[in-house]
């Protein structure tokens, strides 16, 4: 695991990191925990918040969105979750996407899974500032 300012500081001046360099295409071992036909899990090498058990489910294929998905790589998905379920064992765990057009860090998409809860209302204040960012940079 290394300290997430790390990556900011590779980021730095960058929008996005795009194929050519893109980190998921490469096989990391050291961050591996399980390959699967279509997918491959792994540790966050930059976890938020220095979160021990933060990981990403990541499709061998580079592409950018969920809607590129095929249908093989679909039908892996409940054979993932039965393992990512089997992994946090007692724990609460929740996942997300950061499925954007603009402002990735990696343009090659991956699904987080964090150990915890992710409250209702700390979504809500998400989407609260969110939007107050929306109506400031495009008038809404």
């Amino acid at each position: 695991m290394k300290d997430r300012n790390i990556w900011l500081e590779k980021m730095k001046d960058k929008e996005s990191i795009w194929i050519e360099d893109c980190p998921f295409c490469k096989d990391e071992e050291e961050t591996l925990i399980k390959k699967f036909k279509y997918w491959k899990l792994i540790k966050n090498l930059y976890p938020y918040n220095w979160i021990n058990k933060h990981l990403l489910l990541i499709p061998y294929r580079h592409i950018e969105h969920t809607k590129f998905l095929n249908n093989k790589e679909l039908s892996e998905l409940p054979e993932i979750y039965e393992f990512i379920e089997k992994f946090f064992k007692w724990m609460n765990y929740f996942s997300f996407i950061r499925e954007t057009n603009w402002w990735k860090s990696v343009k090659h998409i991956h699904y987080h899974f964090l150990p915890g809860i992710l409250f209702s209302n700390s979504v809500e204040w998400i989407l609260k500032q969110q939007h107050e960012l929306l109506k400031e940079n495009q008038k809404i």
